[in-house]
């Protein structure tokens, strides 16, 4: 029942994957052009939910553009 995200900034071609609403980190850096989401799923009763934005996403990306220095005040 874990939530895994996938994010894009497209400013700086960073890919990140984020889990239960945490970061894990940055994946891929420099990536650009036009993508098209998929999932593969193994198993005979595997299951997934996407949400494109319907929804509210667990990650608040905005945190991302948090320069250092108010990252060091939110401690």
């Amino acid at each position: 029942d874990d939530v895994i995200g996938c994010g894009w900034v497209k400013s700086d071609g960073s890919i990140f994957f984020t889990k239960n609403g945490i970061l894990l980190g940055t994946a891929f850096v420099g990536v650009q052009g036009r993508f098209v989401p998929a999932v593969r799923l193994l198993g005979a009763n595997a299951q997934v939910h996407v949400n494109f934005g319907q929804l509210p996403f667990l990650f608040k990306a905005k945190s991302l553009h948090v320069d250092d220095e108010a990252k060091e005040k939110l401690k």
